[in-house]
């Protein structure tokens, strides 16, 4: 690392890069929770891209910046970077004395897939589980995590508050997704790190439900969270049953959704739970999110048809009756 860096980089850049240098550093600080803890790479990938700047504009400006020695590699997994004594130097100067504000970081209108594009009233919507399994699921894949790439708990408390949502939504999320099978939690050192499975990583890449099936989605209800929990082929497979069993073969409303899964008495989020996930998958279309009216797609008969074999049968069969356990003793 060099030292006295400061004129050395004045003199190599021009005001417009010098701009864009210091707010690579400011980015950098602020998603600093402590004093040498350092900020992980896809917290500040995140942050750099939700201001509209290219990746590849990040990547040149952290090699410009490490080669001044303004800012330093902290740990290699997760990658994290902090700043030098001279980077916290060089952003005071920028930043000035008795107050002058920092080198803007103000993100340019980024929101994630499960917020409405409208009115703005999303990060404190209600609580639902569906609304929480969305907004954490997209949160961790736009952050760029999944089955190897790990992110701190803390980095991804940092961006949860950051997008105007509260501390205690992310440790439901977190306890719905990894109840769900979405996300891994591990103990590294003195912290947790946190990846999306493949079922979870399956689960951002598919399509977000319309705001009127979210919006039908029960209030959550903690007492819930530990209740008949199914893995996501298996609540498919028994969608696919009890639909065939009502004899729907096409079109389907909610309310006709409700009354196919009763007997298998579930908690009330399993049926937007299974909605969405038929949704997201390509199982079924809404022609008119305003009535929530569904139509099975190609993808979806050839569901109905699976679901109906006797290996299908069993399979959710032994899954009810062994989540009926888990409730009982629950109890």
């Amino acid at each position: 690392m060099h030292s006295a860096v400061v004129p050395r980089m004045t003199e190599a850049l021009n005001a417009e890069q010098l701009r864009e240098g210091d707010r690579v550093l400011a980015l950098i600080n602020e998603g600093t929770r402590r004093l040498g803890a350092g900020i992980d790479a896809l917290l500040l990938k995140y942050r750099w891209q939700r201001l509209g700047d290219a990746e590849g504009e990040l990547a040149e400006w952290l090699d410009q910046l490490n080669g001044d020695g303004l800012i330093q590699v902290l740990r290699k997994e997760p990658l994290s970077l902090r700043l030098t004594a001279d980077g916290l130097q060089r952003l005071r100067q920028v930043s000035g004395i008795g107050g002058t504000r920092s080198p803007s970081t103000r993100s340019r209108g980024f929101r994630f897939r499960s917020e409405r594009s409208e009115d703005g009233g999303t990060a404190q919507a209600r609580l639902s589980e569906l609304t929480l399994r969305m907004a954490l699921v997209d949160l961790l894949a736009a952050l760029g995590v999944d089955e190897q790439r790990s992110l701190r708990a803390g980095s991804a408390l940092l961006a949860w508050t950051g997008n105007g949502r509260r501390d205690e939504g992310l440790r439901l999320a977190m306890g719905i997704c990894e109840r769900d099978g979405y996300l891994r939690l591990r103990r590294n050192g003195d912290g947790t790190l946190v990846n999306l499975t493949a079922h979870g990583v399956r689960y951002g890449a598919g399509r977000s439900s319309p705001d009127s099936l979210v919006d039908r989605a029960p209030a959550l209800d903690p007492q819930q969270l530990g209740f008949k929990v199914l893995a996501e082929d298996e609540y498919l497979l028994l969608t696919a049953q009890r639909l065939t069993a009502a004899g729907f073969s096409r079109d389907f409303s909610l309310s006709d959704l409700a009354a196919a899964l009763r007997e298998a008495r579930l908690p009330d989020t399993a049926v937007t739970r299974c909605a969405d996930l038929m949704y997201r998958y390509g199982f079924v279309e809404i022609p008119d999110p305003a009535w929530l009216q569904f139509r099975l797609t190609d993808s979806g008969r050839e569901l109905m048809q699976r679901g109906g074999d006797a290996d299908s049968r069993a399979r959710v069969q032994t899954a009810l009756a062994a989540a009926t356990r888990k409730e009982q003793s629950d109890d």
